[in-house]
């Protein structure tokens, strides 16, 4: 089984990655798993997911 982690962007997360205040919203990525589609796609732990499909992520549930 598969597994990837997805905790929402507070201020903190974003201060500490050093990203711009427009991100302000989004999904920040946490384990992957190794040989999963995520990985072999690029993604990697903390990468920000802000969209998808064009559709800003304003939460992460």
């Amino acid at each position: 089984m598969y597994r990837l982690d997805v905790e929402k962007m507070t201020d903190s997360a974003r201060n500490q990655l050093k990203l711009p205040k427009e991100i302000s919203n989004g999904a920040m990525l946490g384990n992957i798993s190794n040989q999963s589609l995520a990985e072999k796609g690029g993604l990697q732990q903390y990468d920000v997911v802000i969209a998808l499909d064009e559709q800003k992520i304003e939460n992460v549930v």
